[in-house]
């Protein structure tokens, strides 16, 4: 009987030291998606609501409704990273999940757009950004028109 307690106790006792030493997730916490993209977990209407994907089994210890989210494409040229992942330029608003998961732009690579200096160039990619999000897709050529002429023309006030 003493050997029984025993075997029971040492295997309590692992089973509890297995379980805490699992790795876990938390809501709004990093993690990796497919292939390699960095990823919130986040509830998978949230992710689908910002415009991401998700997958399973990558945010081990939430609740079932909790994801991996990730978005590869975002502005120009961009996709979403945590902030601290960043080697470019952030934009707020265009990715699901924490403030510090963000749209990261390459600063190198992008370029500025023809007949527009840096400054321009970052001011309309924003704005065509932001219309991506906001237009329909009829109404997105147009508004890019404007997203171009906008940026030139606030770039030259200062």
């Amino acid at each position: 009987m003493q050997f029984l307690n025993s075997v029971f106790l040492i295997s309590l006792l692992s089973t509890s030291l297995v379980s805490a030493l699992a790795p876990r997730s938390s809501v709004n916490g990093p993690c990796t998606g497919a292939g390699g993209a960095p990823g919130v977990c986040i509830s998978t209407s949230s992710c689908s609501n910002g415009g991401g994907s998700f997958i399973s089994n990558a945010c081990p210890g939430t609740a079932a409704d909790v994801k991996c989210c990730v978005k590869t494409k975002c502005a120009s040229g961009g996709s979403c990273k945590w902030t601290s992942q960043c080697g470019g330029t952030t934009q707020s608003g265009l990715c699901p999940g924490p403030s510090n998961f963000k749209c990261c732009t390459p600063t190198s690579g992008g370029g500025t757009l023809p007949g527009l200096n840096s400054v321009q160039t970052r001011n309309t990619r924003a704005i065509i950004a932001r219309t991506k999000k906001d237009f329909a897709a009829s109404q997105r050529k147009r508004a890019c028109y404007v997203a171009i002429t906008t940026a030139f023309q606030e770039s030259s006030i200062c």
